[in-house]
C-alpha cells in the first residue's frame, strides 16, 4: 500500500518559535536538515508555517529523536514521497513488508457490529461477576426506549 502526504491546508499556521520549543528544536537543526533535503521548506524564511509543512517537521523531528542511525531514517525516508508531511499518528513502518503504511482505523460502531461484540465478552466471561455493570447497562438502555 502507498500512503500520500498530507497536504490539506489548515485555517491557522503555525509559529516557528512555538514550534522550536514544543518539539525541543533549535535555528541550526532545522537550517541542517532543510540543507540535506529532508524538509521541503526554508524556515529561515517565514515566520508561520503551513500545516503541512507542520507535519513534515513533526515527522521528520520524529525520526531524527528516535534514536535511529542515520542509514536507517535516510532507509525509512526512501520508502516515502516527499514533502515528508505525515501524520506520525496515522501511518508506520511494516518492516516484514519494508514500506510504510497507515494504521488500521477501528471500525465505525453499527447496531449490529455492537449486538456481536457483547454476545462475544458475554460468551467470555462469567455473567455473575459483573451483574451489577450489566444491569447498569440494561437500565440504561430501557431508560433510552423508554425516551421513544
Amino acid at each position: 500500500m502507498s500512503i500520500k502526504p498530507d497536504n490539506q491546508l489548515a485555517l491557522f499556521s503555525h509559529q516557528i518559535s512555538d514550534i522550536l520549543k514544543e518539539f525541543n528544536l533549535n535555528n541550526a537543526i532545522i537550517t541542517q536538515w532543510y540543507e540535506l533535503g529532508y524538509l521541503s521548506f526554508d524556515f529561515r524564511k517565514k515566520n508561520k508555517i503551513t500545516e503541512p509543512e507542520f507535519l513534515e517537521l513533526h515527522f521528520v523531528s520524529g525520526l531524527f529523536n528516535s534514536g535511529m542511525s542515520l542509514n536507517s531514517i535516510e532507509f525509512l525516508l526512501s520508502k516515502l514521497d516527499k514533502p515528508y508531511s505525515y501524520h506520525l499518528n496515522n501511518v508506520y513502518f511494516n518492516f516484514s513488508k519494508k514500506e510504510w503504511e497507515y494504521l488500521p482505523q477501528p471500525e465505525t460502531p453499527t447496531i449490529d457490529n455492537i449486538s456481536e461484540m457483547i454476545n462475544e465478552v458475554l460468551d467470555d466471561i462469567d455473567v455473575k461477576d459483573y451483574k451489577e455493570t450489566l444491569e447498569g447497562i440494561i437500565n440504561d438502555i430501557k431508560e433510552k426506549l423508554d425516551e421513544l
